[in-house]
């Protein structure tokens, strides 16, 4: 990477980045985020009666605009209106990224607001909102697990309930006489299991199994997970096979029609995983950041 590149979020210790050892340099938004629940407080009070104190609140990010130097900020801290206002006055280094898919942004109705380029992991989003698409991307975590890899399922799937109940409870029966399946659905009023529990899971299984909420991202996470971890697929998310990465020996289609004879046929099938070397290297965090240079900055 030829220029510094900083990335603002609000949480740098999240599992994605904490073992991230590149050239981005990679900060929290704010300095006093650690203070919990009276630190926001106090950060909300100074808001509201306009107090401009951004060199004591964020974190080294804020110097590093202040040198000139590109800043790629988050959806989850960057629709509010301080940091719009910071957005705004240094547009030409800035770059807005939704991580998450924009009917899911509270805040998204600010976006009009922001002056610097926005950039989507949704290329449905992309398309709708005329933002520029560059996809998503996902941490290199395979080594922290390759020891572990233990198979005990056939299938795997855990998730919150979202309206999905009866088509998982469908997928399950369709299996049960002849898989062993880990399928775990969850309240929608309870927590996730945590992400690194859940990825022991993942090796534990031989096929994740995706049922969309809605219009989905042709990357999500689950395709992600299948890529870096050598892992079948079986996705309701039809628009995976359009992509680059899709291959019927790894990725089967499920429609409300799919037969136990489609999934024995997909299951024996040998996979083929050849591609998916460049494509863990394609999603890294560096090729993530070098795309969203080029279709900003061209740089």
């Amino acid at each position: 990477m030829k220029e510094n590149v900083n990335l603002v979020l609000l949480n740098k210790n999240y599992l994605f980045f904490k073992r991230y050892c590149g050239k981005i340099r990679i900060f929290n938004c704010y300095h006093i985020s650690s203070m919990g629940f009276w630190g926001k407080l106090f950060r909300l009070i100074i808001n509201d009666i306009g107090i401009i104190m951004n060199g004591l609140f964020f974190d080294g990010w804020y110097k590093k605009l202040k040198k000139g130097e590109k800043v790629i900020f988050f959806d989850e801290v960057s629709l509010r209106p301080r940091m719009i206002k910071i957005m705004n006055k240094y547009y030409k280094q800035c770059v807005l990224y939704l991580w998450n898919p924009v009917c899911s942004i509270r805040t998204f109705k600010n976006i009009y607001k922001v002056r610097c380029p926005i950039c989507t992991f949704s290329l449905q989003d992309s398309k709708r909102y005329r933002f520029s698409y560059v996809g998503t991307f996902y941490s290199c975590l395979k080594e922290d697990y390759r020891n572990q890899e233990h198979i005990k399922y056939d299938f795997l799937f855990v998730g919150k309930n979202k309206n999905r109940y009866n088509r998982i409870l469908k997928f399950e029966e369709l299996v049960s006489n002849k898989y062993t399946s880990f399928i775990r659905v969850i309240s929608d009023k309870d927590k996730m299991v945590p992400y690194n529990q859940y990825l022991s899971y993942v090796l534990n299984s031989k096929c994740l199994v995706e049922f969309i909420q809605r219009e989905e991202s042709c990357e999500t996470l689950r395709v992600m997970e299948s890529i870096y971890f050598n892992k079948k697929l079986i996705t309701e998310n039809a628009s995976v096979s359009k992509m680059p990465y899709y291959n019927s020996k790894n990725i089967l289609i499920l429609t409300e029609f799919t037969s136990i004879e489609e999934i024995n046929s997909f299951m024996q099938t040998e996979s083929d995983f050849s591609s998916y070397d460049f494509f863990r290297s394609f999603y890294s965090l560096d090729s993530f950041v070098e795309r969203i240079l080029m279709e900003v900055f061209n740089t």
